[in-house]
């Protein structure tokens, strides 16, 4: 017997059992495992797309790892150097392999293991220069929300590239089947398609636009903009999308939105040997040219070679000879006179250096302007030059540190985040900014902002004056204080770590120098310690080398 129950405009037959029926707990069983066996359907086709787009990031790396390793052995056939990828459970266990990732997995890495960039993918959005909003876009750019917006709404040209589509949709926050996509085969389809449109955008790899082959074909093709501050203009520190080599040392500086890069790099669990630095350093040179076939884009010629320079400065461990037993007395003068030169080296660099120590302490006592004057107690630094506070309410109040406040100088103003927003740890925090030319500071925790310091808004003196008092920046609610605080330092390792970085500055100040890039007395005192405000009179580049030097999380 049955009845009839409306559920939502539908007539459902409910049967009334009396009794137990066998053949009804059958056919019930039956439907529950039919059921089970949907849901497991389900939950596959919607886990195999973001496994492909996984696959598809693990796959280019395998695939670059593979043509590199055969690319090395025909330059340096005696080598055994391996080049491990993600997926290796064994990285670090000898000093004969280096890793290969992206930046999706190098997160996951210890902070302090050895890396170093090699290559990275950029997505750009092109447009045709007759398009009839050149002018508009020229001037205005486009910031996130005004782009996911165009995005639904017009016609966006762009390839099949999973990479690429995940890569635009964290950049917009906003889901790929929102937007009025026409699909094409390539990256050179949507170039090709766009020089005969003006009336759409695209988004291709940079990489793309860099290939000799589309070069004249893509002359009728221009860079859209972006308004990172959304400010409703291009700024001059925004406007570098008319020329290749602003716009790629705009990239490599960080004034590129990041969500639409994706850098790759080579790591090491220690100091690298003699081995890994030779493969290295073949990478940021002649294996860059293998890179257009694995679909990845080359570093720009002043980022390799400022990565270069830094691979000349990791001290060289030469090998050790293999001696014979029997020619132990063809060595006993030569291993004397070894002995010797070795004392009289180590004595000279002993007492050299305890001389320069005690110098460099005397030119710091007698002049505090650039060294930190006081590091309060109970602060928690990182090494973004940020210090952070736990409250007892479990909020942490953070700020920049005097080091990096006292280099610059006095500020013109700063751009703050909003209370309520989201921050993740290694994301822009703060912008300092003196007359136009500026440094980004990265928060050291994830949370939510709960509070903002207002008052350096107007009394931005409070920054360079009370950096760990008044001129605090914000109260963040952490998600992930437990495990981020394991990464800070304590005043009394932080306090060692300024001096080496007072080294740096040193160092980093003379090179310019000796460059003629500036007057030595501009950023040098007498002795050859920095002086205070060192960068305020400092062209934007300098600046931006700053930036890099001593600020960037990946430095």
């Amino acid at each position: 017997m049955a009845r009839k129950l409306n559920i939502q405009g539908r007539n459902i037959h409910v049967m009334k059992i009396k009794k137990h029926n066998p053949k009804n707990h059958k056919d019930m069983k039956t439907q529950a495992h039919f059921s089970k066996f949907m849901m497991a359907l389900l939950i596959i086709a919607f886990t195999i797309p973001l496994q492909a787009n996984q696959q598809k990031d693990s796959d280019i790396v395998k695939n670059l790892a593979i043509s590199w390793t055969d690319a090395f052995s025909q330059h340096q056939p005696q080598s055994t150097l391996k080049l491990q990828t993600p997926e290796s459970t064994d990285f670090g266990a000898d000093e004969n392999s280096l890793l290969i990732t992206d930046e999706t997995h190098l997160v996951k890495l210890d902070p302090q293991t050895w890396r170093m960039p090699i290559a990275r993918n950029v997505v750009v959005g092109i447009f045709n220069i007759n398009h009839p909003e050149t002018a508009s876009w020229n001037e205005t750019g486009f910031t996130v929300e005004a782009l996911a917006d165009f995005m639904k709404n017009n016609p966006v040209l762009i390839s099949e590239d999973a990479q690429l589509i995940a890569m635009l949709e964290k950049f917009t926050g906003s889901k790929a089947d929102s937007w009025k996509l026409e699909k094409m085969a390539s990256d050179n389809a949507v170039l090709q398609a766009l020089n005969q449109t003006t009336n759409k955008i695209g988004f291709v790899s940079y990489n793309a636009i860099k290939n000799e082959a589309m070069a004249e074909k893509s002359s009728q093709l221009a860079l859209l903009p972006i308004d990172r501050n959304a400010n409703g203009r291009l700024d001059q520190m925004e406007n570098f999308y008319a020329e290749t080599s602003r716009f790629e040392r705009a990239v490599w500086m960080g004034k590129y939105p990041h969500a639409l890069t994706n850098t790759y790099f080579l790591a090491a669990a220690n100091k690298p040997s003699d081995a890994q630095i030779s493969f290295v350093s073949w990478a940021l040179n002649e294996g860059q040219q293998t890179l257009a076939a694995n679909n990845i884009g080359q570093l720009p010629l002043p980022e390799r070679y400022a990565q270069i320079e830094k691979l000349n400065t990791i001290p060289v461990t030469p090998p050790t000879p293999i001696i014979k037993q029997h020619t132990w007395q063809k060595l006993i003068l030569p291993t004397l006179g070894l002995l010797l030169i070795i004392g009289l080296l180590t004595g000279s660099l002993f007492f050299s250096q305890k001389s320069r120590n005690e110098n460099l302490i005397d030119s710091l006592e007698a002049d505090q302007n650039i060294t930190p004057k006081q590091t309060p107690a109970g602060l928690l630094f990182d090494r973004t030059h940020t210090w952070t506070l736990m409250q007892k309410d479990g909020w942490v109040k953070t700020g920049v540190d005097e080091f990096i406040l006292n280099a610059t100088g006095p500020l013109s103003r700063v751009k703050l985040k909003k209370a309520g927003e989201k921050i993740e740890k290694g994301e822009a925090l703060i912008s300092l900014i003196q007359n136009g030319k500026s440094i980004t500071i990265f928060s050291p925790v994830t949370g939510v902002v709960k509070a903002v310091n207002e008052t350096i808004n107007t009394h931005i003196q409070e920054l360079n004056q009370s950096p760990y008092d008044k001129g605090w920046l914000y109260q963040i609610e952490p998600s992930n204080w437990q495990q981020e605080n394991k990464l800070m330092m304590m005043v009394n390792e932080y306090t060692k770590w300024i001096s080496f970085e007072m080294n740096r500055l040193r160092d980093f100040f003379a090179s310019i120098s000796s460059n003629n890039t500036m007057h030595p007395q501009t950023v040098l005192q007498d002795g050859g310690e920095p002086q205070a405000d060192i960068l305020k009179n400092c062209c934007p580049e300098v600046w931006e080398n700053f930036q890099t030097s001593f600020i960037n999380p990946s430095r």
